[in-house]
């Protein structure tokens, strides 16, 4: 119990550091993927990605993953990872995890084609219970 509040009480100072840089306007961190952005990583509770096709046609079987990398615990539902089978133009595909804990690292998305196309956006987080804070680039 002494090591969980040592714990907590670093990375709250770490997300006192942290706060100036917390992207509050929009809650949302872009990444492109070509020219093109088309993975959104958004704050606020639990972790939501978006996973967009932004070109004229259809996107076919793609895997996605999420791994987490920093300092603390953040408990989870459900699989870090998967599978999406279309996207159809310009249309979104969004993931949605619910996440409890205090942690500061790095969260990254990784999404890969079946065509051998990989792309991905990562960024820091912070997360104090459900609520997950991300940092704008």
């Amino acid at each position: 119990m002494k090591k969980l509040i040592s714990v907590t009480v670093i990375l709250l100072f770490i997300g006192l550091a942290f706060a100036p840089s917390i992207n509050a306007n929009e809650g949302k961190v872009s990444f492109k993927c070509g020219l093109i952005h088309c993975i959104d990583i958004f704050g606020g509770i639990g972790i939501r990605v978006i996973i967009g096709n932004p070109y004229p046609f259809n996107a076919y079987n793609f895997s996605w993953n999420i791994t987490l990398n920093g300092i603390g615990t953040a408990w989870h539902y459900g699989n870090f990872s998967g599978r999406i089978d279309q996207i159809k133009p310009e249309q979104n595909h969004p993931i949605f995890k619910l996440v409890f804990g205090v942690f500061y690292g790095e969260i990254r998305v990784d999404v890969n084609a079946l065509n051998g196309d990989k792309f991905f956006g990562d960024t820091i987080i912070l997360i104090i219970g459900p609520i997950v804070f991300v940092r704008a680039n």
